[in-house]
């Protein structure tokens, strides 16, 4: 299990987000920090993930990018060079004090081939209420939908 220390936090002033250097997100509430989790893999590995990486070896660098809390994942292959950039969205024209007030509370990932060829292996393991559910997930034309059953 990686170390809570190499983990990246990303946050929306409503709830937060924990990214491992390997590019995968290992915690997350997304409506509160007290909200039950969709990834809490910190907790139990089968809590839940969703990890973005190269599917060989590489060497990894990061980074915030400058004055947000958006996090840079640089993967280096043999055959090239994968850029992940993570961050949790804010609402639409948000500023100052007014940040994080109309969070839509919305995980946002970035996979970029910045230099030569990179495979990319791409694991979604949500698994709501701190991996006690397991949903249903069905691609979509612009992602995926998670259905959850109602809970007695």
């Amino acid at each position: 299990m990686t170390s809570i220390a190499d983990h990246a936090l990303l946050g929306d002033c409503q709830s937060a987000a924990l990214v491992s250097r390997e590019g995968s997100v290992d915690w997350w509430c997304p409506a509160r920090f007290d909200a039950p989790s969709v990834f809490a893999r910190l907790l139990d590995p089968g809590a839940g993930h969703w990890s973005i990486r190269p599917s060989g070896p590489s060497s990894v660098r990061r980074h915030y990018l400058p004055e947000t809390m958006v996090v840079r994942t640089e993967f280096t292959t043999g055959s090239g060079v994968l850029w992940l950039t993570d961050a949790l969205a804010f609402g639409p024209g948000e500023r100052g004090h007014g940040i994080g007030q109309a969070s839509p509370h919305v995980l946002l990932r970035q996979v970029e081939a910045v230099h030569g060829d990179v495979d990319v292996e791409l694991e979604l393991a949500a698994r709501p209420e701190y991996g006690l559910i397991t949903p249903q997930v069905t691609p979509t034309a612009s992602g995926v939908e998670l259905a959850v059953a109602p809970t007695g």
